[in-house]
């Protein structure tokens, strides 16, 4: 069936004004429908695996740390050579799972650079504009009290306690989510082109939240959140 474009053109034209824009609203709405489907579903899709794997690592990590605590207040009792060996092959244990976060961490933006790259995926889009870019409070994955180790050792443990074992009950791991929020400008085409060129990276960023409106047909707004993981706290902030 062929369709005579220039009736129905016709037809909308002799409209009255408001109906038009009602009409123009609803094809907006249903443009916008179909890029929530074809770009946003899978983007939700690499976020949820991507929480799975984070609160893997959380959880195993934290199983771990759990049980090399009441080792050490076990050894700060009664201080033997098994009990050292089954330190330290937590602590060994602790290291490795700390080698994976790294190489986990080494294919994503690191911190430092997030704010770079978003301005510069923004500047080959011409028809966006950015409206604000600020960093988000760093917010540590792990549960601070549970995974620090002990501050202080016992006043009557063994003055031969091993250094290192020593080390161990100061030392403090992480995994830091480093966020920004973008705010941009434009028609919603664009929009859906720049987050496209953000899931196209070869560094990956994450994004936690997207919130869409249209402020006066056809320009629109968009503001982004982006974050990365880090094992550090520190964070450059704008």
């Amino acid at each position: 069936m062929k369709f005579d474009w220039k009736y129905i053109a016709n037809k909308i034209d002799s409209r009255p004004e408001r109906e038009r824009g009602l009409l123009f609203a609803v094809v907006l709405a249903i443009v916008v429908l179909l890029g929530m489907n074809f770009v946003v579903s899978p983007l939700l899709r690499q976020q949820k695996d991507l929480n799975a794997k984070i609160q893997q690592h959380l959880t195993m990590t934290q199983s771990m740390t759990e049980q090399l605590n009441a080792l050490q207040i076990a050894q700060n009792v009664d201080v033997d050579a098994n009990l050292k060996q089954k330190i330290q092959e937590y602590r060994t244990l602790l290291e490795t799972k700390d080698q994976t976060l790294s190489q986990f961490q080494k294919s994503l933006v690191p911190s430092a650079k997030i704010d770079y790259l978003l301005e510069s995926i923004l500047k080959r889009n011409k028809n966006l504009r950015l409206i604000s870019l600020r960093t988000l409070s760093v917010v540590d994955l792990m549960n601070d009290t549970a995974l620090v180790m002990p501050m202080t050792v016992a006043s009557n443990a063994s003055a031969s306690l091993d250094e290192d074992v020593k080390k161990a009950a100061l030392e403090q791991r992480g995994l830091f989510k480093h966020e920004v929020e973008i705010v941009v400008e434009g028609g919603y085409l664009d929009m859906l082109a720049y987050m496209q060129s953000l899931e196209s990276m070869p560094e990956r960023v994450y994004w936690s939240r997207s919130d869409l409106s249209v402020l006066e047909y056809p320009k629109s707004r968009l503001s982004l959140r982006v974050f990365t993981l880090s094992l550090e706290r520190k964070w450059l902030q704008l």
